[in-house]
């Protein structure tokens, strides 16, 4: 099962070869100098050699597992054998609607009749033909026929692929690369890759194990009636010589005379949103204000967006951000108390939805919730996914006044709320906090406290100079598919790179090369890539969520940045009909999300705390000798020993008809008492870790020992030597997810201060933060 992951991502090695030494290239120059020392010149020749040879390489991705053209040489270019390709080389999985489209189909290799027509109709039209979807009704006896019929399912669905020895050392060749630096980065990554494996696969197998014996015995699953899904049944009709001719390549042909003859309806349309709205498996994200005035707690919606397809957002930006209108440009914490005073000071703040290259805004709020239409950008302008460049965008010397009317209301809260729509299937709405000032004990009561003090007031703006960034996904992704993101992400940022590199004691030339990065969060689609390929007993049949939120946080003497990602829907469908593999799937995300924050910028423990998520607090309570306790209702919370706000949580979660496993008491992280538990439906097995925040994982803290600036962009915001800006620009470009400060000393990627995780997507080649 995890061997499956780890033995597909054995080929294709020298891509990630290349794409580690050019990190190692960018941080070396970075990392080694001192400010008043150019950078190393050569360092910089062989970053753009380096870059130079991934460009080639990045050409020789295979790319049958997302791009329908490429799929067309294996065929015979005929609709026959475009059929027969789909049929023999994807398979049936039941679910509503459309979810894949045909790049998702690619990429896990399984679809719906819907999905799978999708891909074959996207196949004809590469080779020039009109097509037309057709839909059918399969009776009940019929579509128990197709499902007892179907192939089987392979262990793993996912697509591998192998490239040759020789394309490495054509490559090595054509660009005079370094083939000793080659094999020693390559010997450093299969041995933190091994490290990953087994460190992974220990964990799960064990927790999967320990948790299922604590819940006893799970309900039976229901009668399975999936086949009902495949009674709505599409194929493809396409053009020749005005006659139209049916494909289908889930029916037999037997069963495909009868439904053809009668199609219930026929769907010419050029993009999957042509498709009834009824039909499409969609997201709605809101950002939503709670004020307290008069102890009475309200609700606004300060921005939405429409129905989002996840097809419309794969590899492209999809973030939430916070605009503080009047926040000067040269707001700089190199005064801790002056950089509060000014924060507290910011009364205007408008949320800015960004969903790929639209973005959605509507409402501006005060500090005591005043509410006013958000001011749009100025002429000309566009607003970007980096609170940089948003900040930019915006005339700020137009907007709302900093001192607004006296008020008695105040805010206690803001939350992103996710609506999924699954076809079939009742509406589904996740809430995940971005703060709370009140606590969830505080808002059952229904009623608000009378007033903040200074600190929370001081939180909810830390909190917002932040962001979330949002992966929502329907399918597998796929390990070549990462690998040519990744590496065009790279690509995409080669000129700011160099230019960073070459300016690097030139503050002013390294802001103005900032500007120009741009940004995706390859950490997300790392994290759905390790999950997918871990675990193929549960396959997607709804939209899953990942997100990766940032904040900032006051200490006593510094700021500190926190970062943390929140798996907020993981739900699939088991192949097996087994709620064992949902489980087993929960106990993954929970664990990857946990390896993959681990990150931490430097060696040296008094700069970083623990990651902290559900999985982390498992293993910390057995060294504790701290118990887990099954919770199925309300009057059961009196066995455990924690806060009321976790207390309430916990009521609720049980009212939504969930099981809950916590500790009995908080668990020790250092000197800091926490408290995160597991939700298990009862019905489907569907399994996630949960923290106070809501969140799977409760934040990592990197502290800053630097000083702070919130300037022209986000990396500002912890920079304070060109250097240390230079590194964090790079970082945040290539998809870090946030802002790193800090060096893992001087091995292969030590320097990459500790994102091999991350950056060396497609590999996982671990790197610990103590490598020397």
């Amino acid at each position: 099962m995890l061997n499956q992951w780890f033995y597909a991502h054995l080929p294709k090695f020298f891509h990630r070869l290349i794409f580690l030494l050019i990190v190692w290239s960018i941080y070396a120059p970075v990392t080694q100098a001192e400010e008043t020392v150019p950078a190393n010149d050569a360092a910089i020749a062989q970053l753009t050699q380096l870059l130079d040879a991934l460009q080639a390489a990045e050409k020789t991705i295979p790319r049958d597992s997302f791009e329908t053209s490429a799929v067309l040489p294996h065929t015979e270019l005929t609709p026959e054998s475009l059929n027969n390709w789909v049929r023999d080389n994807t398979w049936l999985i039941p679910y509503n609607g459309a979810l894949r489209d045909a790049q998702g189909v690619l990429m896990d290799r399984v679809g719906n009749s819907l999905d799978r027509a999708l891909l074959l109709q996207a196949m004809l039209r590469e080779l020039g033909y009109d097509t037309r979807l057709a839909q059918g009704t399969l009776t009940e006896a019929q579509a128990k026929q197709v499902l007892a019929e179907r192939r089987p399912l392979p262990a793993s669905t996912l697509p591998t692929s192998t490239e040759s020895p020789e394309q490495l050392e054509k490559l090595i060749k054509d660009f005079n690369l370094d083939a000793a630096q080659l094999a020693k980065v390559k010997a450093e990554a299969e041995k933190n890759q091994a490290q990953l494996k087994t460190t992974l696969q220990e964990r799960v197998e064990r927790q999967t194990a320990e948790l299922l014996k604590l819940l006893g015995t799970l309900p039976a699953p229901k009668p399975d009636e999936s086949y009902k899904a495949l009674q709505d049944h599409w194929w493809v009709q396409y053009q020749e010589k005005d006659q139209w001719f049916d494909l289908d390549p889930t029916l037999s042909t037997e069963l495909a005379k009868q439904i053809h003859a009668k199609p219930v309806k026929t769907h010419d349309l050029n993009k999957l949103s042509s498709l009834p709205s009824e039909l499409l498996h969609s997201v709605k994200v809101k950002v939503i204000l709670e004020c307290a005035k008069e102890e009475k707690l309200t609700e606004t919606i300060l921005a939405q967006t429409p129905a989002i397809l996840p097809s419309e957002v794969l590899g492209k930006p999809f973030s939430v951000n916070h605009i503080a209108v009047n926040l000067p440009n040269d707001f700089n914490a190199g005064d801790l108390e002056a950089f509060k005073k000014t924060l507290l000071k910011q009364e205007n703040w408008f949320p800015v939805i960004t969903v790929a290259d639209q973005q959605y805004f509507d409402q501006e709020y005060t500090a005591n919730c005043i509410l006013n239409k958000a001011k749009p950008p100025q002429t000309g302008t566009t607003i970007d996914n980096t609170l940089g460049d948003v900040l930019g965008a915006f005339d700020t010397s137009a907007s709302n006044s900093s001192n607004p009317p006296a008020n008695n209301a105040f805010i206690t809260s803001m939350w992103l709320e996710y609506e999924i729509h699954t076809p079939n299937q009742p509406k589904q709405t996740i809430r995940r906090q971005l703060f709370d000032l009140i606590g969830a004990a505080q808002r059952a009561t229904g009623k608000a406290v009378t007033a903040l003090d200074e600190v929370p007031q001081l939180e909810w703006r830390l909190a917002l100079l932040g962001s979330t960034d949002i992966l929502a996904f329907g399918h597998g992704i796929s390990d070549d598919y990462l690998l040519s993101l990744s590496s065009h992400q790279l690509l995409k940022n080669r000129t700011p790179i160099l230019q960073i590199l070459e300016k690097i004691n030139e503050l002013s030339q390294v802001k103005q090369a900032a500007q120009q990065f741009k940004y995706l969060p390859l950490r997300l689609y790392a994290l759905a890539h390790l999950r997918s390929y871990a675990h193929q007993a549960t396959l997607l049949d709804q939209i899953n969520i990942i997100n990766l939120h940032r904040q900032l946080k006051s200490g006593q003497t510094n700021l500190k940045l926190l970062e943390a990602f929140d798996i907020t829907n993981n739900a699939g469908l088991s192949s097996s009909q087994k709620l064992n593999d949902q489980v087993t799937q929960g106990v993954i995300d929970t664990n990857a999300e946990a390896l993959l924050s681990q990150n931490c910028p430097t060696n040296r423990s008094e700069t970083c705390s623990a990651v902290v998520n559900t999985a982390e607090l498992w293993e910390l309570a057995k060294v504790q000798n701290i118990t887990w306790q099954v919770i199925r209702t309300p009057n059961e919370l009196q066995q455990l020993s924690t806060s009321n706000n976790v207390a309430q949580q916990i009521t609720t979660a049980l009212k939504q008809g969930y099981i809950v496993v916590a500790p009995i008491k908080p668990v020790l992280v250092g000197d800091v008492a926490v408290t995160n538990w597991w939700t298990i439906n009862p019905q489907t097995g569907q399994t996630l870790g949960v923290g106070e925040l809501g969140w799977g994982n409760a934040m990592a803290e990197y502290i800053s020992l630097l000083n702070v600036a919130v300037g022209a962009s986000f990396c500002n915001a912890v920079s304070h030597t060109t250097k240390e800006l230079a590194a964090c620009t790079i970082a945040l470009g290539l998809g870090a997810g946030g802002v790193y400060l800090g060096f893992a000393g001087q091995a292969v990627a030590g320097s990459l201060m500790g994102l091999g995780a991350t950056l060396t997507v497609g590999g996982y080649a671990y790197y610990s933060q103590n490598h020397k």
